[in-house]
């Protein structure tokens, strides 16, 4: 249904003089009684309500007008200064710079407080899993390692894997079995965005126009030991996306600990390659586990109906 419009206008300032342009030049109907602010009431056009209120071919809208009267059922309010809030006026400037984000970290800090020890108690669990694991098969603790680099990507089992890997570098006497364990943590965190840098190279028509230009920066998030450039990709398909990751990391961190490389630094990616006992064979685990990364998500995820 096609409605007809009328303007009732507020208090005056050069925003409504500028409003009063827009109408005009749109050859709205408005009504002005050029009020001011201390009296721009809806009462000053009652007599303008009585002719349209309740008449369903209209729209009624208030610009900026207090309502000291019960607006018609066909009436909209306009109020971007927000008059209707419960805040003084003079705070409404302070709610984007100061109430919003301290509201917010207060409401977050709550949270935090609730989440904290249930969090708490998986990282433990998840780090004594590990722990417990130490005496077993190496190239089995890498593929676990990386494996859990790529399950979710910066959350409690990637940072539960990442910190058993940084703990092993301040163990007392650290030495390349210390080594190995951060050398396949880090492996298994590089594949994801890799893989996906790849297949969106390779395999194009899996991915929209924006997934390929995002696909190019992953490259480099990749091989800066960045593992959440692959987090947009996983969280819009998570189904297709992570599956073939998790597989690529678990390889690349199998491998690198059958290729007995350490790594005593924490971080770095290929910027630390210097430092890194067997590079050579370490650069071949990554490639190998991103790869097959590539591999199994080009079956995972098909082809874009055009």
């Amino acid at each position: 249904m096609r409605y007809q419009s009328l303007f009732l206008l507020g208090g005056h300032d050069l925003e409504m003089n500028a409003i009063i342009q827009l109408l005009e030049e749109h050859h709205l109907i408005y009504k002005d009684r050029s009020l001011q602010w201390n009296n721009a009431y809806l009462s000053q056009y009652e007599q303008d309500l009585s002719l349209f209120k309740d008449n369903s071919s209209y729209k009624i809208y208030g610009i900026e007008l207090q309502e000291d009267i019960v607006p018609p059922s066909n009436y909209v309010r306009i109020d971007h200064h927000n008059q209707y809030t419960k805040l003084p006026s003079a705070l409404e400037g302070l709610k984007p710079i100061l109430l919003f984000p301290v509201c917010g970290i207060l409401i977050m800090g709550v949270v935090m407080i609730a989440v904290n020890p249930v969090v708490g108690a998986i990282n433990t669990g998840l780090n004594n899993f590990l722990s417990s694991m130490s005496g077993t098969s190496s190239i089995l603790l890498g593929a676990v390692l990386g494996g859990m680099m790529s399950i979710d990507m910066g959350g409690p089992f990637n940072k539960a894997a990442y910190v058993f890997g940084t703990a092993q570098l301040t163990v007392a006497n650290a030495g390349p079995e210390q080594y190995a364990i951060m050398a396949a943590v880090m492996a298994g965190g590089m594949v994801p965005p890799l893989a996906i840098a790849l297949c969106t190279t390779f395999f194009k028509n899996r991915f929209t126009e924006s997934e390929r230009k995002s696909g190019v920066v992953n490259y480099i998030m990749g091989l800066s030991f960045i593992t959440e450039g692959a987090i947009p990709f996983a969280a819009g398909d998570p189904i297709h996306i992570l599956p073939p990751c998790i597989v690529g990391s678990a390889v690349a961190g199998a491998l690198s600990m059958a290729f007995k490389c350490g790594l005593p630094a924490p971080h770095g990616g290929i910027f630390v390659i210097g430092v890194i006992t067997n590079p050579v064979q370490y650069l071949i685990s990554v490639v190998v586990g991103a790869v097959i990364g590539m591999i199994v998500m080009s079956f995972t995820k098909k082809p874009l109906n055009k």
